[in-house]
């Protein structure tokens, strides 16, 4: 569990997909691996902290996880 609510945010290109709020992030990333399994899923997921930061971003094309730290890195 985290020190507030953590928010998981899916878009496209386009569009806002919708959000999902937790606090706990491996409910939300098991979540993510659930919604990455139906093969009409499009768009990006982001993980965020309680403040707004990024904690990771979900690879579509690699189907992993890439840590907000080992993004730029």
């Amino acid at each position: 569990m985290s020190n507030g609510m953590l928010r998981l945010k899916a878009e496209d290109a386009v569009h806002n997909l919708g959000t999902v709020y937790s606090d706990d992030e491996a409910t939300l990333r098991a979540f993510v691996s659930a919604y990455m399994n139906d093969p009409k899923t499009i768009g990006s997921l982001t993980l965020f902290r309680s403040t707004g930061d990024v904690i990771a971003t979900y690879d579509v094309w690699t189907n992993e996880w890439k840590e907000a730290g080992a993004i730029n890195a």
